[in-house]
């Protein structure tokens, strides 16, 4: 049998890896019962896409923690556990469904930063293009800041005084996980877990001027919040993951929360609603489901943390809350 001289073999290597094709982003569904236009509990699905571990400006797109929407610009963000913010573009069909996106840029946060969770946005739909502030807020040290769609720190939010010292928390990894810049309440934040002096029965949401709302936590085990957006000038969505070890049920829930119900900082329980629930025990192909954002309308998109695990997938969803009977 002839040996091929050892270049030959490197350069045919080299090749072969060159005409590989890249990953794409493909279609996916989150169950064989929900096709694309099908709807569940109160929510109707606009498509789901499977992003693959795609390398964009030398920063690879995973472990995304949350979204923000920029009207304005018609742009997608995203941040990661590592403080990288992503550039998105979405494309949909003639009839409104979700079938691809495009990664358009990556940009580090340029602020000294431990774990980004959340995110939101202001100015991003007033008309002007290029004004937006992007509000991230963090794990590991609680903190929350404003920085520019590129990553340039403009300035720090002043949190609750409960929020403050890391000591108050369960634990590091249990800190400022959702946020949200709600148009009437102003900035909104909430702790992935309560504090440690709060009663386990109820989750807490901050506001403004040491305002504070109240309500059960998702009644399934280890349930906790994970992101927050706006629905209205009087509620919010709230996403909770319940997830215990590998061995059980990962459990995602959405639910609708009334804000204008609370008696402020007396510990009264908002109204709240369930909108979807989706259990992998029971045929749901779902995954660290982590962040949230309003598109148009009742239209949102939903994304999941791979957590930087080749068994995990980063999954954008796309659906619709149905309006109330």
């Amino acid at each position: 049998m002839k040996i091929l001289p050892s270049f030959i073999l490197l350069f045919l290597t080299l090749l072969s890896a060159c005409s590989s094709p890249p990953p794409m982003v493909s279609a996916f569904n989150l169950s064989e019962q929900q096709p694309v236009g099908s709807s569940f509990m109160r929510v109707t699905f606009l498509g789901t896409l499977n992003i693959p571990a795609l390398t964009i400006d030398g920063h690879t797109v995973h472990e995304l923690s949350d979204l923000a929407w920029d009207q304005d610009d018609q742009l997608l963000y995203a941040i990661s556990d590592q403080g990288v913010l992503f550039h998105l573009q979405p494309k949909f069909d003639t009839s409104g469904n979700l079938i691809d996106v495009s990664f358009l840029s990556a940009y580090s946060l340029q602020i000294e930063q431990h774990d980004a969770e959340g995110l939101s946005l202001v100015k991003g739909d007033n008309g002007v293009q290029g004004d937006a502030e992007l509000i991230i807020s963090f794990e590991r040290d609680p903190r929350i800041a404003r920085v520019t769609p590129v990553g340039e720190w403009i300035a720090d939010e002043v949190l609750p005084l409960p929020l403050q010292k890391a000591d108050n928390y369960q634990s590091s990894n249990k800190m400022l996980e959702a946020v949200t810049w709600h148009p009437y309440f102003g900035l909104l934040t909430m702790p992935e877990l309560p504090l440690k002096n709060a009663p386990d029965n109820q989750v807490e949401l901050y506001g403004p001027d040491q305002q504070t709302w109240f309500w059960p936590p998702n009644p399934a085990p280890r349930s906790s919040v994970v992101a927050l957006e706006n629905i209205d000038n009087t509620s919010i969505l709230v996403l909770e993951r319940a997830f215990q070890d590998p061995m059980q049920p990962l459990i995602i829930s959405l639910r609708q929360v009334w804000l204008s119900t609370c008696e402020c900082n007396k510990g009264i329980d908002s109204v709240y609603l369930p909108l979807a629930e989706f259990n992998s025990s029971q045929g749901w192909m779902i995954d660290n489901f982590e962040g949230l954002t309003r598109h148009k309308g009742n239209r949102y998109f939903m994304v999941s943390d791979d957590n930087g695990h080749q068994m995990q997938r980063t999954l954008l969803v796309y659906f619709e809350i149905l309006p109330n009977m």
